[in-house]
């Protein structure tokens, strides 16, 4: 059985029927703690194409978890794969970036503003 999934299902309905609901907090930190757990991507789901938008507060809720919620569309396009995987901290491209210049000094000039 697929836990992470059952967790997953449960927190959509209750989003649906209850946005309010004092189990959405405690849903959504088990789905995080099943998807720490998994260390990798986890499949919570077929769902229908026309059942996508259902999830899209749901989206918002979980990335402030640190989860982010991807979407695979079946071959036969009848249906959407639903992952979870854990948010990644993406680093600067100039941090830890350093450059080395080996500059002769008199073939060197800065461009000029005329």
């Amino acid at each position: 059985m697929n836990y992470p999934a059952r967790v997953f299902r449960d927190l959509l309905s209750t989003w649906h029927f209850n946005a309010l609901s004092d189990r959405i907090e405690s849903l959504a930190a088990e789905l995080v703690s099943e998807v720490v757990l998994a260390k990798t991507s986890v499949c919570l789901g077929l769902m229908e194409k026309e059942a996508l938008p259902k999830l899209f507060g749901l989206t918002y809720l979980l990335d402030g978890y640190g989860l982010i919620l991807r979407q695979r569309y079946r071959e036969k396009g009848d249906g959407i794969f639903v992952f979870a995987d854990l948010k990644q901290e993406s680093m600067s491209e100039f941090q830890g970036n350093t450059v080395i210049e080996h500059i002769e000094p008199a073939s060197f000039e800065f461009a000029r503003a005329a």
